[in-house]
Parts: structure tokens; C-alpha cells; sequence
């Protein structure tokens, strides 16, 4: 992160001196204030000849210590919580407060749709009230989950005192059922399935069926025997709170609510017993998992298969019931569906089907214990502080390094942006950005950065002429969408947005219930998709998100207004340090469509083996 500070830092500092050296120094107050924070970064102390590093980064380092909340710090979190800070003003005011300042020339203010206006905004400010109230969140305690733990058991057949053997084709029917239960529910288990766009074919959805995420970041964690057994012993104490046999007056709800749900209350031995069972079962699933640099190879993971191979290849599970249950009823079934990791599927099938007769066979019970300790990390920050702070000292801690928890002002803001992004981004942009005048001037800007990019590819020698000529009209082919959606939705609109979100169904004082009704609402809307024709007006990011991105199968770059901030950018600064800015982010992702895995894209957006080899001979010749 340091990095984006000295790319600031140099290119703001040095265009500084320009100005100063032709006579055109700019003595604004916001000019005043870039140059006051670039001299802040800089070490003047420091000789730039012994330690260049040093010299730029230096003051900044000083003044930025990593909190104890976050895994890192850097000029891109720092605006990320600038952000996060606007966008809690906002939720803690009222509708009327929003309105304050906003320009009327912004093209977001329309009179015949100020109630509907308000009447979104009333909708994101109780689901941030509902997670605020930390009275009723903390009373409920884990309780909120047990019925979709219940749920899950009930699909797999499980009864007290039954019979756990190990797993055989047997069961396929009730695994079916649990897949068909978990995947609803939005948790990790043993697949995962996708509405994508098809990269062979990016008109049209296709189904992707996945390897899972494991609960902890990588495979390689599960390698580490010292870091496992803290692992283990934070899934003890988690589990223990959650279903344990717990005295105290704050477990009564929780042991009322375990047997109302028909739930086993667990004593010690029981608990560490499973969380071993899970610990070797998702040891396991890492082991066949295939790498995250395997799975960054668009053409390794595209590999089509009808339902019927699927039934024949890997028989653990009924496809079609899957798929039939996800796919809208009014909806045909594709006829394939895009399998990107085979071989984790052929080795999760071996491995199932043959427990009977393998050393390391799983067992049914290790299968529903591994499931009911996935949705418990899934749900885990949707529910009580004690619970929440007892993962976070241990898991969480172990995972991404923060000892302390944030505060529950900034949580419910991220929530609520995770929920509602393109309605809480109309707010942002409305109070932080501007509008449409804005949003042209970005254009612009975005348009003379492609010029230059073309005036540089016609002169690269590092290209043969084909590609050159390929790569130009891939540029001239490229489209750019900036600070916010103008159609699918319209954040413009609150008519748009009100439909986009109408789904959403928000209660006052459920806040576990209101992300859960957000999460079947993206659900439902995912798999709707599958017969429609792809809409490449759809944002992958949110309005306020401090980020780009390009998109191989739009060939297009998307540059929201949440970045468009200080110290990338800023309407008011010149054009020189802007271009040192935010300039450096678009130039970013204008070059990244070539890097080496995006370049199996040609200038339609479709995904091919097209790169020629005497191309990479050609290029390998001049690194020569």
C-alpha cells in the first residue's frame, strides 16, 4: 500500500515543480492542501540518492501505523474509510439532511420522484438501524441460526441416535438435498454453483459449477500444523458458545431455542470431536482443490459438460434435481454446464464414493458436522458481540491479523452497502461527487487517456504488426462506464432503484432476517438471468467503492465514483495531477486487458486460444 503512496507521492510532486518552474503555479485551496499532504509524505531528511524509498514514503509511513482493527493501511484505505465515514453521515441522518447542499443541476434530483426518493432511503436506514441495534442483536444471540442449521440436517435425514456409517452412493439423495439447502442459504460446502457470463458465448448466462472456498484464505494453510491447532482451538470455543452445554442466564434463550429446533446441546467431548472431524474433512477438500494461479486460467477452467456427464462422472449428488431447483420454473435447463475444476470433482467423487473401502473414507456424520460448522462461519457477524468478539480473538485473528474489531458504526455501514450498493452509491454520489456535470467531465478525461494509448501502441516496436493491429482495434473497441450506473439501474432514477431492489423485504429489529432476505433476493435474481440475454450495462462494483476494474468480457473499463476522490482526483485541482492520480488507475486497467491472462480475449469479448505463438517468439526475441 506504501506503493500507492510513492506513485502519489512522485507524480503529484513532480508536476508540482513543473507548474512552479513555467510560471503556472496553482494557489487554490485545494492546490494548497494536495502540496501541503505531498510534503507531509516526503522525508525531507532523508538523501533521495541513498534511500529513494524512504525519501518519498517516509512522512507517510510516520503518520500511518496500522490500526489494530485492519490487516493493512494505505492510501486506497485510507480513502475507503473516508468513505465509509460519508456514507455513516448520511445513514444517520434523516432523507431531509441528505437533500442539504446537493447541487440541482446534479440530474439526481426530480420532484416527481422525491417520495419514492424517500421512501428508498427509509428502506437502507432501517436495515442500518436494524444492525445498529445492538440491544436486540445481542438478546437473540446465536439463536437466529438455528433453523437453517436445523434445515440443513433435516435435508440429510438426520435423527438422534441414527446410524452414522460411512458415506456410499446411498446417501447421494439426502447430499443432494443438503447441496440443493447450503447453496440457497449462500454457504460454503462441498460445490458451488454460478450464474456467469459464458466466455465462449458472452451474449448469453451459463451455470458454473465450482470447487468451494475452504473457511480459512488458502490450501496452504491447512499445511501448517502450528496454525491449524490455533484453528482448532478458536473452532472449540465458537462452537462451544454457539451449541455447547453452557450454564448461565444468557444460555437459556440459546438452550430453548437448540431444543426447540431439535438440535443436540453438545458437551465438551462431543464439541472437540467434531471440530477434529471438521478440521480433517476440510483438509481434505484442500488437498483436491486446485490452486488459486490454476483457477486465474480462463481457458483451463472452461470445460463444458452436459447434465448427463455430470451424473456419469461424478454420481455423489442428482444434478438435474440441483438445477432443476435452481433454474426457474418457466426456464429450460442449458444444455451445458461450465465445470472449472474437473479434476477437484473427480477427486471428491472417488473420495466419497469409495469411503466404504478407503483408510481415509468420510463418514455421514463427519459430512453434517462439516456443514453445520460451515453456516456457523458464515453467519458468525450477523450475530451477537460475544460471540462475534470470541471469533475474531481467535479465527479471526488468525486469518487476517486484526486484534480489535472496528466499530459497529463502520460494520453496519459496510452491511448496508454489502445489501443495498447501487442505492446507498446514488446517496454517496449525490453528497460526495456531484452529478452529471461531473460525470462528463470523467469522460473526457478517460477519452484522452485512450488517445494516448493508441499514439503509443502505433509507435511499440515490442509488437509484431498483427497484434499491434489487433490490440488497436481493441482499443478503439472499448467502452468506459464512470461514477455511476446510468442504466441497469439508473441511479439517477429512484424508480430504477426501487425496482432493482424491490425483491428486499426489511424489518425493523431482524437484522439477521433482513440479510437474509437480501441474500435469497440476489439468489432469485442470479438464477432469473438464465435465459436472458447478457446486459453489459450491469456494474460489477458499487458507486462508492475505491476501485476499477476492467471487464474481458465487455472489453470495458468502469471507474466509480468512489475513487474519483482526493487524493486521486479532485475537479478542482489541474488536469496535471489528476492525471498523476487517478490517470495512473485508468492507465492501469486500459493496460491490464493485455496481461497474459486476459489476453486469451479477442476484441469481441470471446474467450480464445487466439494469441499467436510467433507473437510470443517475437516478443521473447526482444527481451533477448
Amino acid at each position: 500500500m506504501a506503493a500507492g503512496a510513492l506513485l502519489h507521492s512522485l507524480t503529484a510532486h513532480s508536476t508540482h515543480l513543473l507548474a512552479r518552474t513555467t510560471n503556472n503555479t496553482c494557489s487554490s485551496h485545494v492546490c494548497q492542501s494536495v502540496a501541503s499532504s505531498i510534503l507531509k509524505d516526503i522525508d525531507m531528511n532523508m538523501d533521495p540518492c541513498s534511500d529513494f524509498y524512504q525519501y518519498t514514503c517516509g512522512g507517510w509511513i510516520k503518520t500511518h501505523p496500522i490500526p489494530p482493527s485492519d490487516p493493512s493501511v494505505g492510501t486506497f484505505t485510507d480513502l475507503r474509510n473516508a468513505n465509509l465515514d460519508s456514507l455513516q453521515q448520511l445513514l444517520q441522518g434523516t432523507y431531509d439532511d441528505l437533500l442539504t447542499g446537493v447541487d440541482p443541476n446534479s440530474g439526481f434530483l426530480n420532484e416527481t420522484e422525491k417520495e419514492q426518493d424517500r421512501s428508498n432511503f427509509n428502506k437502507i436506514k432501517m436495515y442500518y438501524d436494524a444492525c445498529m441495534d445492538e440491544v436486540t442483536v445481542d438478546h437473540l444471540g446465536p439463536t437466529p441460526m438455528f433453523p437453517d442449521i436445523a434445515q440443513v440436517l433435516k435435508s440429510l435425514g438426520y435423527s438422534p441416535g441414527a446410524d452414522d456409517g460411512r458415506f456410499s452412493l446411498e446417501h447421494a439423495h439426502a447430499l443432494t438435498d443438503a447441496l440443493i439447502e447450503l447453496n440457497s442459504q449462500g454457504v460454503g460446502n462441498l460445490v458451488s454453483f454460478d450464474v456467469g457470463i459464458d466466455d465462449k458465448n458472452p451474449e448469453k448466462y451459463a451455470i458454473f459449477l465450482n470447487q468451494p472456498s475452504l473457511s480459512l484464505p488458502s490450501r496452504e494453510y491447512y499445511k501448517q500444523p502450528d496454525l491449524i491447532a490455533q484453528y482448532r482451538n478458536g473452532l472449540i470455543s465458537v462452537v462451544t458458545a454457539i451449541l455447547g452445554d453452557v450454564a448461565g442466564d444468557s444460555s437459556r434463550l440459546r438452550i430453548e431455542k437448540l431444543t426447540e429446533n431439535k438440535l443436540p446441546v453438545l458437551g465438551a467431548v462431543d464439541i472437540e470431536a467434531m471440530v477434529d472431524r471438521f478440521i480433517e474433512f476440510e483438509t481434505q477438500l484442500a488437498s483436491i482443490s486446485l490452486p488459486i494461479d490454476e483457477l486465474q486460467d480462463p481457458l483451463a477452467v472452461y470445460n463444458p459438460m452436459t447434465v448427463g456427464e455430470l451424473h456419469q462422472k461424478y454420481p455423489i449428488a442428482d444434478w438435474f434435481r440441483t438445477l432443476r431447483h435452481f433454474v426457474p420454473n418457466d426456464a429450460s435447463l442449458p444444455d451445458n454446464v461450465i465445470v472449472t475444476s474437473p479434476s477437484y470433482l473427480k477427486e471428491l467423487t472417488d473420495w466419497l464414493v469409495n469411503s466404504q473401502t478407503r483408510p481415509d473414507g468420510t463418514s455421514t456424520q463427519a459430512i453434517r458436522e462439516y456443514f453445520i460448522i460451515r453456516i456457523i462461519l458464515s453467519n458468525i457477524h450477523s450475530i451477537d458481540k460475544k460471540t462475534r468478539d470470541l471469533h475474531r480473538e481467535t479465527i479471526g485473528k488468525l486469518v487476517n491479523g486484526a486484534t480489535e474489531a472496528p466499530p459497529r458504526s463502520r460494520e453496519c455501514v459496510a452491511s448496508t452497502s454489502g445489501a443495498f450498493g447501487q442505492l446507498l452509491g446514488r446517496y454517496f454520489v449525490m453528497k460526495s461527487f456531484g452529478g452529471e456535470p461531473q460525470r462528463k467531465q470523467v469522460s473526457a478525461f478517460i477519452e484522452n487517456l485512450l488517445s494516448a494509448w493508441s499514439g503509443r501502441l502505433k509507435q511499440s516496436d515490442w509488437l509484431d504488426i498483427e497484434t499491434r493491429t489487433r490490440a488497436l482495434e481493441k482499443v478503439k473497441k472499448l467502452t468506459h462506464q464512470e461514477a455511476y450506473s446510468i442504466i441497469s439501474p439508473d441511479d439517477r432514477s429512484p424508480n430504477s432503484l426501487q425496482n432493482y431492489y424491490s425483491g428486499i423485504e426489511i424489518k425493523e429489529k431482524d437484522y439477521y432476517g433482513n440479510q437474509k432476505s437480501v441474500m435469497m433476493s440476489e439468489f432469485k435474481k442470479e438464477w432469473s438471468r438464465i435465459e436472458e440475454k447478457v446486459n453489459k450495462d450491469d456494474w460489477f462494483m458499487t458507486p462508492h467503492e475505491v476501485n476499477a476494474y476492467y471487464s474481458p468480457n465487455f472489453n470495458k473499463i468502469v471507474i466509480p465514483a468512489g475513487i474519483l476522490q482526493a487524493p486521486f482526483y479532485h475537479t478542482d485541482l489541474p488536469s496535471y495531477i489528476n492525471y498523476g492520480g487517478i490517470g495512473a488507475v485508468i492507465g492501469h486497467e486500459i493496460t491490464v486487458r493485455d496481461n497474459c491472462k486476459k489476453n486469451a480475449y479477442t476484441f469481441i469479448n470471446t474467450l480464445s486460444s487466439m494469441l499467436l505463438i510467433t507473437q510470443v517468439v517475437f516478443m521473447m526475441e526482444k527481451a533477448a
